[in-house]
């Protein structure tokens, strides 16, 4: 049989202390005065997220509390209570709407906060510093989002695809590799997206005779009686001549 429960009423317990503010934390600016009770636990896990961080603003309006967490670089996430729905916990977004952590209460603690006159109450970071072991450092490294052609920055699952000779491989251990193989015929393809292509022509007329109306020539072969090619190859003094042998068919031409 079990001799003991560890860490029993973990949330009640941390009523009475400063945690997860900082030992030193006074928790009140010239108006206000967080109590111990009102907010009892805290995860922080902000990409890119500095040193110090701190609960340094609560807005205030009829029927929201908004808490913002800045460093030293200003505001870097935050998260939104309903007065009218409650819970006991306040999940935290980054600038970019990304998780970034979650303030906990217990029973109806968070309410505390409603009681504050509505709007903007500041914070300096001594006065809300959280305490360095609910701050899990996230350093801003590798690929982590797309800023979009209207500026969005997009953070859900996306598929990749490579196009114009660009590939993408996924390696055993996750990472993903791009090779770069080059597409000769990019530049058409992009052209023809657009209907701008058009190809070059290197031979306009044939003895007077312009191509079709797509640009075309028909060369017809003669009887197969005769012996010899259809083909005439004569030099000239500039170079040579080419000529088929045959008859004229009245749809050579269309």
């Amino acid at each position: 049989m079990p001799r003991a429960i560890l860490y029993p009423e973990w949330d009640n317990e941390q009523g009475n202390s400063p945690y997860p503010f900082a030992d030193g934390a006074t928790r009140k600016n010239d108006l206000d005065v967080i109590l111990d009770s009102a907010i009892v636990d805290a995860r922080l896990y902000v990409i890119g997220g500095g040193v110090r961080q701190y609960l340094s603003l609560i807005t205030v309006t009829a029927e929201t509390v908004t808490f913002s967490i800045s460093d030293s670089t200003g505001i870097i996430a935050s998260g939104e209570y309903s007065a009218t729905v409650g819970g006991d916990t306040v999940e935290l977004t980054d600038t970019y709407g990304r998780p970034a952590g979650v303030l906990v209460g217990v029973d109806g603690s968070l309410q505390f906060f409603t009681t504050f006159s509505i709007g903007a109450h500041e914070f300096e970071v001594e006065a809300t510093e959280f305490i360095s072991t609910v701050v899990v450092p996230t350093p801003q490294i590798g690929v982590r989002g797309f800023v979009l052609e209207g500026g969005e920055f997009f953070t859900k699952d996306a598929w990749i695809f490579g196009e114009q000779g660009v590939f993408f491989t996924t390696e055993e251990d996750g990472v993903i590799r791009v090779d770069i193989m080059g597409d000769p015929a990019a530049e058409r393809k992009f052209c023809d997206a657009l209907g701008d292509f058009e190809p070059t022509r290197f031979i306009r007329t044939i003895n007077g005779l312009v191509p079709n109306g797509f640009g075309d020539f028909k060369l017809l072969s003669g009887s197969y009686e005769a012996l010899d090619t259809v083909l005439r190859i004569e030099p000239v003094e500039a170079g040579v001549t080419l000529k088929f042998v045959g008859g004229v068919l009245q749809d050579a031409t269309n």
